[in-house]
């Protein structure tokens, strides 16, 4: 090898930032549009989801919110890396990609149900690897097999996410022998068509621990879960949990949408009710410091200790 930048020294420095991106790209814009096609709305769903998550967000945040809105806003970001990069005729790298967004999304799912460990995650930087994460979700293996399809996919991405025969060899040979040339992207067809069915696999799977994720799925509405369904069948999965009558649920999410108070009324609702508890605290201890009893509220609660916000 080289001890110095001589063979390096007469090449464009654009041939060895990005040496044949532009024609890859041009020429997988081409070849894959349909499946290039599920992952943006894939993004789509999920950015919706992500966008209408934060604005249902009161201040301060719970634990659990921020570190599930944390994970799954980084799963987003890998969706589109790995995408880009795919495009570009990285598709080793791409996988890489894939397998930390995998781990981001399903990390997201446990922290949103886990108050507690959310509070760990953010206060102590803990990181929680992935056999915690899959006990979690109690996944259990068909009878007579010691993997879970959940395993079985980690363990593939790991393959690429390591350096590894399968994510490096391949790199410096063609035709059966070593080729400096490899160190270029070329158009691959096979192997790329697979890695972008990953992805859009991936997206899909985001989606739905996003969905998964939420106190409640009115906060998504039913044209979000049809709409995660036609794309699900769309890449070849079966997800019967998310059939509904979709005629009857947009009536009734229009129902309860109407009745909800948008998230950015609730902090001027609190300090005007007479019964948040803020206001109940300020009763309290005025009665304290004048030796009363608390005074009543409009609606004749004495606003004590024990009594419900609204």
């Amino acid at each position: 090898m080289p001890t110095g930048n001589e063979d390096s020294q007469h090449i464009k420095p654009t041939r060895l930032l990005a040496g044949g991106d532009a024609e890859h790209q041009a020429a997988t814009a081409e070849v894959y549009g349909p499946v290039l096609d599920r992952i943006v709305r894939g993004l789509d769903l999920l950015f919706f989801a992500l966008e209408r998550s934060a604005d249902c967000e009161v201040s301060p945040p719970a634990p659990n919110s921020t570190a599930a809105l944390a994970c799954l806003s980084s799963s987003f970001r890998g969706i589109r890396a790995a995408t880009l990069l795919a495009v570009q005729g990285y598709l080793t790298e791409a996988r890489t990609i894939v397998r930390r967004t995998y781990e981001a999304a399903a990390l997201g799912r446990m922290l949103a149900k886990e108050p507690h460990l959310a509070e760990r995650w953010l206060e102590k930087g803990e990181w929680f690897p992935d056999g915690k994460v899959r006990e979690w979700f109690g996944v259990q293996s068909p009878p007579g097999d010691e993997r879970s399809c959940y395993q079985d996919f980690y363990r593939e991405a790991g393959a690429y996410a390591h350096p590894t025969f399968r994510s490096t060899v391949p790199l410096i040979v063609e035709g059966g022998r070593l080729s400096r040339m490899s160190l270029d992207t070329k158009l691959e067809p096979g192997n790329a068509l697979v890695v972008f069915r990953e992805i859009a696999a991936e997206a899909v799977f985001v989606c739905l621990a996003a969905r998964n994720a939420m106190a409640s799925l009115d906060v998504l509405g039913p044209d979000w879960i049809k709409s995660l369904d036609e794309l699900a069948t769309d890449i070849g999965a079966d997800l019967p949990k998310l059939r509904q009558n979709y005629d009857s649920a947009a009536a009734d999410y229009e129902r309860f949408v109407a009745q909800v108070m948008p998230a950015s009324e609730v902090d001027r609702y609190l300090q005007e009710h007479p019964n948040s508890l803020d206001n109940i605290m300020r009763r309290a201890d005025s009665a304290a410091q004048a030796g009363d009893r608390p005074e009543r509220s409009e609606d004749g609660s004495t606003g004590g200790a024990g009594a419900l916000t609204e």
